[in-house]
């Protein structure tokens, strides 16, 4: 059993965290997230060049795809990339 510390959250909270934030950002943004928004999106966990280097070695969100010149991720893709990653 994960108890929770103060100011700590376990992964089902930490979970439906990044759930509630895809749906306020498809709600008020877009259905997607480009990859140089990854740092707003993520609230700083994660930049532009982190994800670049994860697409690049396979570890990346599924499905990522260009709009022009930008990579862009879905939203739930890149919900459900960061949920599993909370295990790691």
């Amino acid at each position: 059993m994960t108890r929770t510390v103060r100011g700590k959250f376990d992964n089902d909270q930490a979970a439906e965290i990044i759930r509630l934030t895809g749906q306020n950002w498809k709600k008020n943004k877009a259905a997607y997230v480009a990859r140089s928004k990854m740092n707003d999106f993520s609230g700083g966990i994660y930049n532009s060049r982190t994800m670049a280097n994860r697409d690049c070695d396979g570890t990346g969100p599924a499905g990522a795809f260009r709009i022009g010149r930008q990579v862009c991720y879905t939203v739930d893709s890149l919900c459900e990339w960061l949920i599993a990653r909370l295990g790691a």
